[in-house]
């Protein structure tokens, strides 16, 4: 069967490509199908915690969830979905010299944005927050600004006003081949068909590498496995708390739900699509957690909760044209970022397809950069 005269075919109907379409078609572009190999928002988006940060190392980053809590605001006006938007806050901490620095070095960036953050002493921690140790701890950083919303309302209102503004929606459909001709992309060969098209957006998230395998291209997007685990018991922890983060023990702190997240920002060594976690990773996560936070001893584990961060090299995504071929693109390796700034990275990519300007600067975000590497500096990864 073919399917014939798209304007772009979007791979992928995570949060990222679901917004991708509905910025284009926001700008009254018409025949735009997302192709989907299995359900919408099956892969990492349904292990998203759907939290939005605005401390990041690199200007951009901020600009990009400032963008994504502006468009989450509106949703109820036009979209009539309730984000549940918790204005919980995000707490960074720092335990060495090197941390602390840089940590303050943000803040004096974030100043310049307008986004209100703060430095706490350790002292200061303690007060607010008594259920944890920071003998060890040197400060942190908190900003009030950072918040976290439910992760389906999001992809809800990018699937319902897609849907209204004319998106085709296409699940079990797997995409296998390229077809290009005279050096354009024509469109995609998948499972149930041929789809001719203009334009082709990767955007597979995790997969994404994979699928540019499959069309002879090196995307370098690897998989990297994350879990968070639930406790419940830990009674003198209160439900208002914010995300703790502590950089150095690479530890988070939580609430999730009726329980008390725990998790490591720490995977296996090698990048695999498996989420298998032997019995150790737990271990060593909750013996991590007893040293700050002695209320956890006799919490019972709820359950866990696995997923995938689309990962690159130099913690920065791609969003970009593909050489060689005109109308190939790529929007992927958010590595873990994506629910927060898919808004942005929608309409970043929406501009690169109709030709026009990007409206920030996103010379960092090109593949081009693997060819002729330079120094960057990675960001934060929670």
């Amino acid at each position: 069967m073919i399917f014939t005269s798209f304007h772009t075919l979007v791979i992928g109907a995570g949060i990222v490509g679901c917004s991708i379409a509905h910025s284009l078609a926001e700008r009254g572009i018409k025949d735009i199908a997302i192709l989907e190999r299995e359900r919408v928002g099956s892969g990492s988006t349904s292990a998203s915690l759907g939290g939005f940060r605005h401390q990041f190392m690199e200007p951009i980053f901020v600009e990009m969830t400032k963008e994504g809590v502006k468009f989450l605001e509106k949703l109820p006006e036009i979209a009539q979905i309730n984000p549940f938007i918790k204005k919980d806050g995000y707490v960074l901490l720092a335990s060495t010299q090197q941390t602390k620095q840089a940590l303050k070095q943000m803040l004096v960036m974030l100043k310049g944005l307008e986004v209100k953050a703060e430095w706490l002493e350790s002292e200061t921690l303690s007060q607010m927050f008594p259920f944890y140790r920071f003998d060890e701890v040197l400060g942190g950083t908190f900003c009030a600004e950072d918040e976290h919303a439910l992760t389906s309302s999001l992809l809800q209102a990018y699937l319902k006003r897609s849907k209204e503004f004319g998106v085709k929606l296409f699940e079990h459909t797997e995409v296998t081949a390229l077809l290009t001709q005279n050096g354009r992309v024509k469109g995609v060969l998948t499972n149930r068909g041929e789809f001719q098209a203009k334009n082709v957006v990767i955007a597979c998230g995790a997969y994404s590498g994979e699928l540019g395998k499959r069309f002879g291209i090196e995307i370098p997007v690897y998989p990297v496995p994350r879990k968070v685990i639930v406790v419940k018991g830990a009674e003198s922890i209160p439900r208002n708390i914010p995300l703790i983060v502590d950089l150095d023990l690479k530890l988070a702190l939580g609430i999730e739900g009726n329980g008390v997240l725990i998790a490591l920002n720490e995977s296996p060594s090698e990048a695999t699509f498996e989420c298998k976690f032997d019995f150790g990773y737990d271990e060593k996560t909750i013996h991590l957690a007893l040293l700050r936070i002695p209320a956890l001893f006799d919490a019972k584990v709820l359950y866990s909760v696995c997923g995938l961060y689309e990962m690159t090299p130099d913690t920065y995504p791609i969003i970009s044209s593909i050489p060689p071929y005109e109308g190939l693109f790529c929007c992927a390796g958010f590595c873990g970022h994506g629910f927060m700034h898919s808004r942005a990275a929608g309409e970043l990519m929406a501009e690169l397809i109709t030709g026009s300007r990007p409206h920030l600067d996103i010379k960092k975000f090109c593949i081009e950069r693997f060819t002729h590497p330079s120094e960057t500096r990675k960001d934060i990864v929670i």
